[in-house]
């Protein structure tokens, strides 16, 4: 399977600390253990990965700080050198980043790094996170400006998550959207989330509402990996493992991924809207363009129900 056409990104998933009591996130509904992989651990699974053709990896934690994993910059540097590996890329606070790792950014040739931005003022900030840490954050964006200006580095490597709901300020008392302006100068994208609106697959209340009809894009692209080797079908949202797949330590990707697995079950099953597990009650549906899929199988088949409906 050419598993590189349609952007799979597999996510190395952790549980971690983290800095922030936001009010959109299940860290506050639920109670789970830490769980973070060994160096050792976290090299085993990248190569089942890329052994499959699997290239692109996701580190941010199922819940808490890439940043706050002590093995982080070990980690970066081992998917660095590996020669199969194409992309890796985290979402973070960015209020623990060392200064070592803020000058190292420009260098990482195949990573992406997201800070979230959860307001342009301490108040903004403090309405969905709990926590006065703006300024922390304010510090470390500017000295990872700075440090890029003085080496003459572009921060092409930074994609800005701005994460907030909350209404405009006045443009030019905005500290933050000052050091947001100077970072796209130097090459970073601003790219909005609507993380505060989602779910959780149920998990938390909302008001936004996604019809759901189809293949979601998530259950395609964005399948996640735990540390004792389960994987699940969805791993922005799979806190209690409903959709999982199996297990990468007793039996191959090749089988996980075949037409007669948990796998085929679940996406033939959205085909027809049936959506089980956590996808039943999520709201952050995203219809996947089957034209990108090139799983052998999944293609076929969706070419035979597309053609028998069309002859409905």
């Amino acid at each position: 399977m050419d598993v590189e056409t349609y952007n799979m990104i597999i996510n190395l998933m952790q549980i971690l600390p983290c800095q922030l009591s936001c009010n959109f996130c299940a860290k506050t509904k639920v109670t789970l253990t830490q769980e973070r992989y060994s160096l050792e651990k976290f090299i085993t699974i990248v190569n089942i990965c890329t052994k499959y053709g699997i290239d692109s990896f996701d580190l941010t934690p199922h819940i808490g700080d890439f940043l706050l994993d002590k093995q982080h910059m070990s980690k970066i540097l081992f998917l660095e050198s590996n020669p199969k590996v194409k992309k890796w890329n985290f979402v973070t606070n960015f209020l623990t980043p060392s200064p070592e790792f803020c000058i190292l950014i420009p260098e990482f040739s195949k990573g992406t790094i997201s800070p979230s931005i959860y307001g342009l003022t301490d108040k903004q900030y403090f309405e969905t996170t709990g926590k006065h840490m703006f300024s922390k954050l304010c510090d470390n964006l500017w000295f990872t400006i700075i440090k890029a200006k003085d080496n003459k580095k572009k921060l092409k490597n930074i994609n800005i998550y701005v994460r907030y709901n909350s209404s405009p300020i006045n443009r030019e008392s905005s500290y933050m959207l000052f050091l947001l302006d100077e970072m796209k100068k130097l090459g970073a994208r601003e790219d909005i989330s609507e993380i505060c609106n989602k779910n959780w697959g149920g998990l938390i209340e909302s008001d936004f509402e996604r019809k759901k009809n189809g293949i979601c894009q998530h259950a395609i692209q964005d399948n996640g990996i735990f540390l004792n080797g389960d994987m699940t079908l969805c791993n922005c949202w799979d806190t209690y493992k409903t959709l999982n797949l199996g297990n990468i330590f007793d039996e191959s990707l090749e089988s996980i991924y075949s037409e007669n697995s948990k796998f085929g079950e679940l996406i033939k099953g959205q085909m027809f809207g049936k959506y089980t597990g956590i996808c039943e009650k999520c709201n952050d549906f995203e219809l996947i363009n089957i034209d990108k899929i090139e799983i052998d199988w999944l293609k076929k088949y969706i070419n035979i129900i597309e053609k028998t409906r069309k002859q409905r």
